[in-house]
């Protein structure tokens, strides 16, 4: 009997890679929990300046194929030229793909797009947009060029359904876009650590991009030093990279935090809940978060949250897990860690874990996936 070929093919414009294990790692778990029953294909397309010419990596693993091709964007002048450049090599690994797509995701638009609304639909294969990007809730899609905001509307209009990870983000882009009738699938959550019980040295984690603008690392540094003064038992490990990484490293040279704020760069998902099972507790000084992605895997590891309120993470955060504070506030971001301290004990770490468990059930996330596949097919 012949096997049969079909897949879900799933685009995503971010994607763990080789410079970032990082990123979009939820995009990925997505991926993977919907391949545990269907046979999915990745196609990711990564900038890399190193690359001199085009060049596909695959791997697969069970039922989830990755290609993930590194190339080098065209630069000043050409750089008009880079979306016809991404459709091209979005094309080239579809055509190359054995077997025909039961249904397409695309994963943060616009250009992610490209290959579904001018390609997938004259072959009669539907589409569904899942969207994790911050810049329907700060203002950066407002700044986008007419073209850019054109093809989004347009895309959005040909799309089967819309789907988000938070109401945060849904509210946002309905204001932004004027459109109704958008779902919520939330993040995939994984539960690989277990609980377990902080590091003799007690640890306080910060995990993320390092873009100030966004994360305000800075202003946990800062916090952090008049923190360390009180209770100098205390390190700070900064987990993730970015274009504030060298600024972000002076300033704990400035700061005379040598000693007590180690930064880890980026790491692999695993790693990283590794650093969440052995923290204290976690800190997330964020001006704006669709999800909170690692604030829900240290809830998950039972571990207590310092957080601003930064859109998403109000959603499961609460008086029994976390400690909630004002955005650009470094005062009062000083204050909630030396209460967490101090009110440690009164977090209990199983009932934070079983609430995660519940709100975000794998069986629940997978569900509003496959109903999403079959409705193509009606």
């Amino acid at each position: 009997m012949e096997e049969n070929k079909d897949y879900i093919l799933w685009l995503t414009k971010w994607y763990p890679n080789v410079d970032d294990p990082q990123l979009g790692i939820f995009v990925r778990k997505h991926a993977e929990l919907l391949a545990s029953k269907h046979r999915v294909v990745v196609i990711y397309l990564c900038p890399n300046w190193n690359s001199s010419k085009p060049k596909v990596d695959y791997q697969k693993r069970g039922k989830l194929e990755e290609y993930i091709v590194y190339y080098r964007p065209f630069k000043r002048l050409m750089k008009v030229f880079n979306p016809y450049m991404y459709y091209r090599f979005q094309k080239e690994v579809y055509a190359s793909l054995e077997g025909r797509p039961k249904h397409c995701f695309v994963n943060i638009g616009a250009k992610t797009g490209f290959l579904p609304y001018y390609h997938l639909r004259k072959e009669g294969i539907s589409f569904s947009l899942i969207e994790h990007w911050s810049g329907f809730v700060n203002g950066k899609f407002n700044r986008k060029s007419g073209y850019k905001k054109r093809f989004y509307k347009r895309l959005v209009s040909k799309a089967q359904s819309i789907f988000v990870v938070s109401e945060y983000l849904k509210k946002g882009m309905e204001q932004q876009l004027k459109i109704s009738g958008i779902q919520i699938v939330p993040n995939v959550i994984e539960d690989s650590v277990g609980l377990s019980s902080p590091s003799d040295q007690p640890t306080i984690l910060v995990v993320g991009d390092l873009e100030d603008e966004v994360k305000n690392t800075s202003g946990v540094l800062r916090a952090f030093k008049h923190f360390v003064q009180i209770r100098n038992e205390y390190q700070l490990k900064i987990v993730g990279g970015g274009s504030s990484e060298s600024d972000l490293k002076k300033l704990k040279e400035e700061l005379g935090l040598e000693n007590a704020v180690h930064f880890l760069g980026r790491l692999e998902n695993e790693k990283t809940l590794q650093e969440i099972a052995s923290c204290k507790f976690l800190v997330s000084n964020s001006n704006f978060e669709t999800f909170g992605m690692v604030i829900a895997e240290a809830l998950m590891a039972g571990k207590p949250v310092v957080s601003t309120k930064s859109g998403g993470p109000e959603e499961f955060l609460n008086t029994d897990n976390s400690i909630l504070i004002e955005k650009q506030n470094e005062d009062a971001l000083l204050q909630a860690m030396l209460q967490m301290h101090e009110n440690y004990d009164q977090f209990d770490p199983k009932k934070i874990s079983r609430s995660i468990h519940e709100r975000f059930n794998r069986d629940k996330i997978l569900n509003i996936l496959e109903a999403e596949i079959s409705s193509s097919s009606t």
